[in-house]
């Protein structure tokens, strides 16, 4: 009776950036037997050991919180989606990509998803319906503010204020750099929103404060010398001609 051969265990050196090639290698070699699981311990301490610049090594991908299924529904969320598109974004999300279909079928017998005539997955109907819903009970909080501002009536303009008529009167001489008629300054006076009888005391009133006295023509009033220094308002000077 023959005996079995003995094996012989080696430890192997390996460059990190040449492990996996190197083990594929050896695999293919007749008489050379890999331990899957020390390979599996060994890619796992590479992976959670420091580099070589002392910062660590970037953590292996996780799983999606929510599971395959919680994927599933939300790349059926973005609308029909073949066999091959769901067991990619099962792939994203570190899940085997046969793994799709034990969770479609959980999804179907929920009644989440359906199958289509052309073998696409969808959501139902009943679930697409709860998430419309869900979603417009998000979006309203919002479309009621925008509709309260839009149904808000605009504020009326603040009152253009009227400048004292005194100054309407001094500006109307300072304009026009000479004498002019009673007639002539009631007509700015009424057109500034003023009554025409008030003209007169109007005129009296600025006379007495120095700023304007009569001419020497009948019914015509002139600027004093304090009235032609006086600082009239923008809005109390007539409009250029």
């Amino acid at each position: 009776m023959e005996s079995m051969p003995k094996s012989v265990v080696l430890p192997i050196h390996i460059d990190e950036d040449r492990f996996i090639a190197v083990v594929r290698m050896l695999k293919k070699v007749p008489g050379v037997s890999v331990d899957n699981v020390t390979i599996g311990q060994l890619i796992e301490n590479l992976d959670s050991r420091p580099a070589a610049n002392g910062y660590a090594a970037p953590a292996a991908p996780r799983k999606m919180r929510g599971g395959l299924q919680q994927a599933m529904i939300g790349a059926l969320m973005q609308g029909p989606q073949s066999i091959a598109a769901l067991s990619k974004a099962a792939s994203d999300v570190q899940f085997s990509p046969t793994s799709v279909y034990d969770a479609l079928a959980k999804l179907r017998r929920a009644g989440i998803v359906v199958q289509g005539e052309h073998g696409d997955w969808g959501l139902s109907a009943k679930h697409q319906a709860e998430l419309d819903e869900h979603r417009a009970a998000r979006a309203k909080p919002v479309q009621t503010v925008q509709a309260a501002q839009a149904a808000q009536p605009a504020l009326p303009a603040p009152p253009i204020e009227r400048p004292p008529a005194l100054m309407v009167i001094v500006g109307l001489l300072q304009h026009h750099k000479r004498a002019l008629h009673r007639q002539v300054i009631k007509a700015e006076l009424e057109k500034r929103g003023f009554s025409g009888q008030g003209t007169d005391a109007h005129l009296i009133r600025a006379a007495d404060d120095g700023l304007v006295r009569r001419a020497k023509e009948v019914a015509t009033w002139e600027l004093t010398a304090k009235g032609a220094k006086a600082d009239v308002p923008a809005n109390a000077k007539p409009a250029k001609e």
